[in-house]
This record gives structure tokens, C-alpha cells and sequence, in this order.
């Protein structure tokens, strides 16, 4: 299972999602762990596009890259993205540096499956020379697939592929960032298109057309963050809060993306929805609850482990000091009311204990 916690650092090898900090951030890193194809890659760590300086979270690779223009480059920092296949892998013979260590040098084709944006000079295939480990800190190597038929979607700025692959520009990890491996890329590659659809489309105001595949229970967990990461205003729109309450209530949506999606973003906008009309913010704490509720009753073990964290969420929204406009504990019936605070009785932290204990009774 691919663990998506939020918001760290903006890392130009997955850099996502930017929304406000919470009290939490210093509790769980935020951001999306994407894992690599082949046991020799670390996996990456893809953080906010919020230009700051956080943990690295063990194990992971992970860059710092500045703010960005989200509209000229909405995709994480970047102008465009790639779907590839790795289609050859040679190496050298390994090579002893000094002090003992030995490396291996691997001359790579890789195959442009499509790109999401038309480029003016379309490339089919790139070539790309790597060495692990790497003796020059290259970012590249440490998740480059090296395994014959690997697939991966990387984000990048360049007007050619090839460039964005180049190994010098690598060195401050700012061309290229990784979004997706094997089983991740055809989920994430579908958000990608989803999402440039919605923002280059003119029939619609954007927040509208980014509620269509939210609605239609068609976003993944990649969609949300690209949303967030392009304007975190959208998540107070009429339109979009409407949808993103319908996504939390359909009984289609899994109760692992229910836990994954709470946890990660609905605790995020908070100063969105100070901002949002009534409406919204109710229509959100009633879909929230249902979500923890709904998650509570299924049979996904994985997901139910998360619901300390999902009523954590819930109450750094809602139940707060700075609680929305709006929403008072009568919004949800009595006999849910009673299962929430048997739920936060038995699996939420002290503080958010005692705010559902507060609100509730």
C-alpha cells in the first residue's frame, strides 16, 4: 500500500501539493511517498510547492526547489509531464573508487510513451547514463527504474525530454520530477490528465471543471494534490466544495482514499474555509463525519488504522478555535454524534479527544 501523509518540503523529484501549515506538521511529514520499481532505488519523497525547508523524511530522496508560478507551471513546479517505459538497460563492467567503493555504470533507452502537453519537436525515445550509486550526488540515479519494462511519469519544464534527463541539469534537481512507478502510473497519469484538462479548458470557471471528475468519483489521490498544489482556494469554491462533499458521502470511493484524502487534505484548507460561505463549511463537516463513519464500518483494516488520524483531521477543521461559520455539532444526527465520541474515545490522541467530547456533548 502507497503511503500519502502531507506537506514537507517542495522536492523537484515529486514535489506536490501546497496547502497552509497545520499545528501537526511537526507530528507526520506531509507529502506522498512514491516507492521505486527495483529494490536499487530510494523512494521518493513528494512534498508541497511551499519554498520551505523541512525534515527529510528518512530514507527518501528529497530536494528543496523555490516557489513557483502554479499557473504557468501547474504540475508540481513543472510546465509538462511524461509517461516512459525503460526498453534497454547496459552496463560496465563495476569500477572500485576510492576507499573501496565499487559502482556500476548503466546506459539506459527509455521509451516516450506520450506527453501531456504536445511538444514542438516530439521525441520518441531519450538515452540516459547513470552510475549507482552515484559518486556525484546525482538526484536522477537514485530513482531512475533500471529494470527492463519499468514504467514511471516524471514532471519537467524543458521544451525537449532529452534535456529534462540531462545529468548536469540534475545536479540541483529542478528539471525533472518523478510522479509515478509501475502500478501507480496509470492512476496517476489519468489525475494528470484529469486535472490539465479541468485548467486549459474554457466552457467553465476552473474551480467548476476541477469538480466535474471529483464528482463523477473519478479523482485519485494525485488529483487532490494537484488541485491544492495549483491554487488552495479551489477547496473553498462553491462548486468544488460541493463535489469534494459528494466524494466523501459515495459509498463507490474506498474507505482507504476516504482516510487517505481526510487525513491529508481536509485538514489543509482551513483557512479556506474561514473564508467559505456557510453552505460549504457545513456541507464539508457533515461529509467529513460521514467519511470517518463510514470508514469505521468497513472491512479495510489498513484504512480503519487510520482513523485516530482521520478524527485528528477532522477536529483541527472543524472543532478548533478558529471552527468554520457554521457548523455546530446539531448538523450531524444524534446517533452518529453517539459514534463519533465513542470513536474518539477509543482511538483519537487527548486533544482531540477532549474537542469531541466538547462539541459533541
Amino acid at each position: 500500500m502507497i503511503r500519502f501523509s502531507w506537506k514537507t518540503a517542495a522536492l523537484a523529484a515529486v514535489a506536490l501539493a501546497s496547502f497552509p501549515h497545520s499545528s501537526h506538521a511537526e507530528e507526520q511529514p506531509q507529502g506522498i511517498f512514491i516507492e521505486p520499481s527495483d529494490s536499487t532505488g530510494k523512494r521518493v519523497y513528494v512534498a508541497p510547492m511551499d519554498g520551505a525547508q523541512h525534515d527529510t523524511p528518512e530514507g527518501s530522496v528529497v530536494v528543496t526547489a523555490p516557489p513557483v508560478d502554479t499557473k504557468k507551471f501547474p504540475f508540481f513546479g513543472h510546465r509538462n509531464a511524461v509517461r516512459c517505459e525503460v526498453t534497454d538497460v547496459k552496463t560496465d563492467a563495476p569500477k572500485t573508487e576510492q576507499n573501496g567503493h565499487t559502482s556500476v555504470a548503466y546506459h539506459i533507452k527509455i521509451k516516450v510513451v506520450e506527453t501531456l502537453r504536445p511538444l514542438a519537436q516530439p521525441e520518441s525515445s531519450i538515452d540516459v547514463d547513470i552510475e549507482k550509486p552515484s559518486n556525484s550526488h546525482s538526484f536522477l540515479s537514485q530513482w531512475l527504474p533500471i529494470a527492463m519494462g519499468a514504467q514511471f511519469v516524471a514532471a519537467f519544464d524543458n521544451d525537449q525530454v532529452q534535456d529534462a534527463f540531462d545529468q548536469d541539469a540534475q545536479s540541483d534537481s529542478k528539471q525533472l520530477t518523478p510522479l509515478a512507478f509501475d502500478h501507480t502510473v496509470k492512476p496517476n497519469w489519468r489525475d494528470l490528465t484529469l486535472f490539465n484538462t479541468a485548467i486549459t479548458q474554457t466552457a467553465a470557471p476552473v474551480p467548476a471543471a476541477l469538480a466535474q471528475p471529483v464528482r463523477q468519483g473519478a479523482a485519485g489521490h494525485l488529483f487532490f494534490q494537484l488541485v491544492g498544489g495549483y491554487n488552495d482556494k479551489i477547496y473553498g469554491s462553491g462548486a468544488f466544495s460541493s463535489a469534494f462533499a459528494h466524494w466523501l458521502r459515495d459509498a463507490k470511493v474506498s474507505p482507504a482514499a476516504k482516510a487517505e484524502i481526510l487525513i491529508n487534505y481536509l485538514n489543509a484548507p482551513i483557512d479556506v474555509t474561514k473564508a467559505s460561505n456557510v453552505a460549504a463549511n457545513q456541507s464539508l463537516a457533515v461529509s467529513g463525519a460521514d467519511a470517518i463513519l463510514s470508514v469505521s464500518r468497513s472491512a479495510d483494516k489498513d484504512a480503519k488504522d487510520q482513523l485516530g488520524e482521520m478524527l485528528r483531521a477532522y477536529s483541527d477543521l472543524f472543532l478548533m478555535n478558529d471552527r468554520p461559520r457554521g457548523v455546530t455539532a446539531s448538523l450531524i444526527a444524534p446517533s452518529d454524534r453517539r459514534q463519533l465520541l465513542t470513536l474518539a474515545e477509543r482511538k483519537a490522541g487527548p486533544e482531540t479527544r477532549d474537542a469531541f467530547r466538547a462539541w459533541l456533548k
